[in-house]
């Protein structure tokens, strides 16, 4: 039988959460002249400035900012995990600000938690260290027109209401795998003509959709034989993205 799946809409991974003590910088060595030794890095420091109250209703573009020091990159994150990654902060010149103008439309509505992290190096640096700067908010998007989301908000979207979801670096559209079984079994052009935008068709596991949980690779949609018996096989799925 098929699966209905409905569609919805995930730093500095692997870094250490807590603040890092600045750094001493090197010193130039005594000489005639009375050269004077380059100053310390500054302690890496990050602060929330401006965001949503957490519980509040938003719509459009709102404005978050975290301020301190030594701050390289900042990033919006869900609440349980490091991946999708919603949003990047613009860092300023002296990595004292680090500010977002975050679209809600890029996540579908309803309520969504989600984190500021900022960190001590750019994206992608081992070892970086890493600090809370916004403990997990609830917030409640808002829009109108309902927005589709992107294939990173709908991937958040999923992973906040605990379903897994088809892997966002597909060339298809993220959705949640949220239904239970339906019946009668579905084969891809079935899919079509009942609504579905599209179904997985008949695949072997290595050519199969992935799919995720919480950003971690789970296992792959797909159906072999094509039928059993003469009944399709349940293992194949309809995919809808709305």
């Amino acid at each position: 039988m098929s699966f209905s799946l409905v569609a919805c809409g995930g730093g500095g991974g692997g870094s250490n959460d807590g603040q890092s003590a600045g750094g001493q910088g090197p010193t130039s060595g005594g000489n005639s002249s009375g050269g004077q030794g380059a100053s310390p890095p500054p302690a890496f420091s990050a602060t929330l400035a401006r965001a949503p109250a957490d519980g509040e209703t938003l719509n459009g573009t709102v404005t978050l900012e975290v301020r301190g020091s030594g701050i390289k990159n900042a990033e919006l994150l869900p609440d349980t995990a490091d991946v999708p990654r919603l949003g990047t902060f613009s860092i300023n010149a002296d990595n004292t600000v680090a500010s977002l103008n975050l679209d809600t439309k890029t996540i579908p509505n309803g309520p969504v938690r989600l984190r500021i992290i900022a960190f001590n190096a750019p994206s992608g640096t081992a070892g970086a260290s890493a600090i809370t700067a916004m403990p997990a908010r609830r917030w409640i998007l808002q829009n109108d027109p309902a927005p589709t989301g992107t294939a990173e908000g709908r991937a958040a979207k999923c992973l906040q209401q605990g379903f897994p979801y088809t892997d966002m670096t597909d060339s298809l559209p993220v959705v949640c795998i949220s239904a239970v079984p339906l019946s009668p079994p579905m084969e891809y052009a079935q899919c079509v003509a009942n609504g579905y935008e599209f179904g997985t068709g008949y695949n072997d596991p290595g050519n199969g959709l992935p799919v995720l949980r919480d950003g971690r690779f789970i296992s792959k949609l797909y159906c072999t034989p094509p039928a059993i018996n003469g009944t399709v096989n349940p293992g194949c799925v309809c995919l809808q993205t709305k």
